[in-house]
């Protein structure tokens, strides 16, 4: 009988052209203001430490999106691009107009989806789907506490289940914020486990280190105590955050 192979085996034999075929979203930080940033304490929009750890001389310019994007589908992506990190994206809708009609101009099917606060942005057609907020009615209880985890060390492991995952790990989700850092994922807001920065990377490289930090999971105190220090303290204050980046009901991925 063969010995069953790492994940880190199994990713590496995959070849090229693959590599991204299971990915979700492919999310670009179009601009890095909103409009409801006061109206929400608890989002990380306007928090001193943004992008603490990253690189800040950089933006993210419509060429390096399209060739990022393109770099994607030629790895397999055929998931939803979006537009939002932290961001109101309506602020730059000429922009993503523009980048949209580019994309599609090589792959017809190319889907995306708005999130937005602003309700003149309902049934846009170019989108296969907006999605409205508005954090001026939702309950409190319904928001995570993301910024709550760029302090501590986690709950020690006794305090946690003996084996779990992060369901925004690989597969779900790249995220590349204005400034151009590829984030862990959306709780990475400062960079403190970002991948690199697209400029000036060779982008294979950056895409093996995702494939290797991206796999968030634990089945034993060493695994759970080697897991970074933001990831320890994510599962403590938001043990359900993964859930909230469910699409909405009748949205098809």
């Amino acid at each position: 009988m063969s010995t069953p192979r790492s994940v880190q085996e199994q990713l590496a034999a995959r070849p090229k052209g693959t590599r991204l075929s299971t990915l979700r979203y492919l999310t670009f930080e179009v601009n890095k203001t909103c409009n409801l940033a006061s109206v929400h304490p608890r989002c990380p929009v306007s928090d001193p430490e943004r992008f603490m750890f990253g690189e800040t001389d950089y933006v993210l310019t419509d060429s390096l999106i399209l060739a990022f994007w393109q770099f994607c589908v030629k790895e397999g992506f055929r998931g939803v691009v979006l537009w939002h990190l932290y961001n109101e994206p309506t602020a730059e809708l000429a922009r993503i107009r523009r980048l949209l009609t580019a994309m599609r101009s090589e792959v017809p099917s190319q889907r995306t989806h708005l999130w937005t606060n602003s309700p003149g942005a309902v049934g846009l057609p170019e989108f296969d789907h907006v999605q409205l907020t508005d954090y001026r009615v939702v309950r409190p209880e319904e928001l995570d506490n993301r910024r709550a985890s760029t302090r501590g060390e986690g709950a020690a492991y006794d305090k946690v289940a003996e084996s779990g995952s992060c369901g925004r790990g690989f597969g779900w989700e790249i995220i590349v914020d204005f400034h151009a850092n590829w984030l862990l994922c959306c709780n990475d807001w400062r960079c403190e486990q970002a991948v690199g920065n697209l400029v000036g990377s060779v982008w294979d490289l950056l895409l093996e280190k995702y494939e290797r930090e991206a796999q968030i999971k634990w089945d034993s105190r060493k695994s759970y105590e080697a897991l970074p220090r933001m990831c320890r303290s994510c599962i403590e204050v938001n043990p359900n955050l993964h859930r909230s980046a469910l699409p909405p009901k009748g949205v098809v991925l």
